[in-house]
């Protein structure tokens, strides 16, 4: 009964003791990890983001411009003239532009950048 047990465990150690396995250095390891780690990955791309939005943080929005109805009833047969009822409804064109405040444009880009700090932080408190 003994030699039934202690067979399969000679077996084991001298295969394992025989087999040549694959060594690497810590740095190596941690090298590999950083490069192909998806959470690493997901740190990074989250950095790059917010170093990019911080870029962007003073952008201006574009000009905007419309055309359209203004207080014309459902009815189409309403807004033609019919002797001396006139037409109903009207034409509207509208233009916007929004105009930077300095101070905000500051303050959001300052803050975008913090942002991108804390994430940088982040990342190293993983490692």
């Amino acid at each position: 009964m003994l030699k039934n047990k202690l067979l399969p465990a000679l077996f084991a150690l001298l295969a394992a003791s025989g087999s040549k396995s694959q060594t690497l250095k810590l740095d190596a390891i941690i090298d590999s990890i950083k490069a192909s780690h998806p959470v690493v990955k997901m740190y990074d791309n989250e950095i790059r983001s917010m170093d990019e939005a911080a870029k962007g943080a003073r952008s201006w929005m574009p000009p905007q411009f419309g055309i359209g109805q203004f207080m014309t009833p459902y009815d189409a047969r309403l807004w033609h003239r019919e002797g001396d009822i006139p037409g109903m409804g009207s034409v509207m064109v509208s233009g916007e532009q929004m105009f930077a405040n300095k101070r905000k444009l500051d303050a959001d880009e300052r803050y975008m950048k913090a942002m991108s700090s804390v994430e940088k932080e982040k990342e190293r408190n993983t490692e």
